[in-house]
């Protein structure tokens, strides 16, 4: 065998070799990413059916709670879903999550201003509301959102 085809059997070789190695990498990566998404909705949907049972069942003080660590929950999943297709096959996406953190908002501003502690209410209505336009903005959807006693559209 001379030095040139030695010389091309080991280059195919490596090369070969790196892109296997490449390869195997990125699988394992997606394989990866979409298994701490599984994890994720996992414990949004764990976090979001506890908080709605606080807020049906539970007194002012303990909903008022368990929406607040629901919502926490939700704004750490934000930052998972953003580069995310809104589309997407995921069982988690951007929608459900600004869903369920202007639901959550709502929620909390009635039962702020239930207790007596409007300037928390309004906050909790003016952030419900600034991503409710946030996301009509971008797309259209999400078009309502609580004023503390009616539905109402956010134009």
């Amino acid at each position: 065998m001379s030095k040139k085809a030695y010389f091309i059997s080991i280059g195919c070789f490596m090369l070969g070799l790196i892109l296997g190695i490449i390869g195997t990498a990125v699988l394992i990566g997606k394989v990866a990413a979409e298994g701490v998404v599984l994890m994720k909705a996992g414990e949004l949907a764990a976090s979001g059916e506890q908080a709605d049972n606080a807020y049906q069942h539970e007194s002012r003080a303990v909903a008022i709670y368990a929406l607040s660590q629901y919502l926490t929950t939700l704004k750490e999943d934000e930052g998972l879903v953003a580069d995310m297709p809104e589309h997407s096959k995921a069982p988690i996406n951007k929608l459900d999550v600004r869903f369920g953190m202007i639901m959550t908002h709502g929620r909390l501003a009635q039962l702020y201003d239930e207790a007596g502690q409007t300037n928390l209410g309004a906050q909790h209505l003016a952030e419900a509301t600034q991503i409710c336009q946030r996301k009509r903005q971008e797309s259209g959807g999400l078009k309502w959102v609580t004023n503390g006693s009616r539905w109402k559209s956010c134009r």
